[in-house]
């Protein structure tokens, strides 16, 4: 997913390193327009979410699964990017946008749209307690099933080692 050129504020922060549930709420209580990225190393592979802000409220969100050219919106991929933000490795950026860059993205990508904006009171009840790779099992289910991973054809050959 393309996403407009804004001010990087913050960049490669280690999700190790830092609260992300307390860095969400503080770009919602401080009317944050722009977006926040995630990369980590998933259930297979790089994933990559984002969730959109607009003054203060998550606004659209997705998320890809690099290894299989899977994108999924909105809902959905904003429960997978706030799962992302538990995991064991990952980096997050944070780049600010005005608020007609913010409409604009969500005007020509309206399947980034969450049918309910998000605020704080909202991100506490729906924020995940801790990691699971439940869901990306349950989008990936079909297509791991068909492509065997890179990782486990390493593994099946006795050389786990050179996979990863």
């Amino acid at each position: 997913m393309n996403l407009p050129v804004g001010e990087v504020l913050q960049q490669a922060i280690s999700i190790k390193e830092i609260n992300t549930k307390d860095l969400v709420i503080s770009l919602l209580e401080k009317k944050f327009s722009g977006y926040a990225v995630i990369t980590t190393d998933g259930f297979d592979g790089i994933e990559d979410g984002a969730i959109i802000f607009r003054e203060g409220l998550a606004v659209a969100a997705f998320y890809t699964y690099d290894n299989f050219s899977i994108s999924i919106y909105g809902n959905t991929a904003l429960q997978h990017t706030l799962n992302a933000l538990l995991s064991e490795r990952g980096v997050i950026d944070i780049i600010a946008l005005s608020n007609q860059q913010v409409d604009l993205t969500i005007a020509f990508n309206d399947k980034l749209k969450l049918t309910v904006l998000l605020d704080r009171r909202q991100l506490e009840k729906i924020f995940p307690k801790s990691f699971s790779q439940d869901y990306a099992k349950k989008v990936l289910s079909e297509v791991v099933k068909e492509h065997e991973s890179r990782k486990s054809v390493f593994k099946r050959l006795g050389l786990s080692e050179l996979g990863y």
